[in-house]
């Protein structure tokens, strides 16, 4: 994921604060994630001077229920983060991609200019 997103980047001629805060944005995701036997899928958009990265296959509902809460944080057992408060910090807006009740995808909005 990091070497698409760094492509990408590259050629909408991102800065390499910006890319780094993608990467760290999509690593945080995952990281909510079970390590074992998960597939992934990442889709890149550029929309006029918006960059969406999608990260979809996700399962962890703790971080769904996390990333769609708008009040303050309370941490669970599986979301020790704010994630959505580091969310904010990284990307201009996030939004979650429902599928069906186990699996979701998050969609990160990034400026480019």
């Amino acid at each position: 994921m990091r070497v698409v997103v760094g492509w990408i980047a590259s050629c909408r001629e991102l800065s390499l604060e910006r890319m780094d805060d993608i990467h760290l944005a999509l690593e945080t995701l995952l990281a909510q994630e079970a390590d074992e036997g998960e597939e992934y899928t990442l889709e890149v958009a550029s929309v006029s001077k918006d960059l969406q990265v999608v990260v979809d296959g996700l399962e962890n509902a703790d971080l769904k229920e996390t990333l769609r809460t708008t009040g303050s944080f309370e941490p669970c057992d599986r979301c020790p983060l704010d994630v959505a408060m580091l969310l904010r910090a990284l990307v201009e807006r996030f939004e979650v991609v429902e599928h069906d009740d186990s699996v979701f995808g998050v969609r990160l909005h990034c400026q480019t200019h």
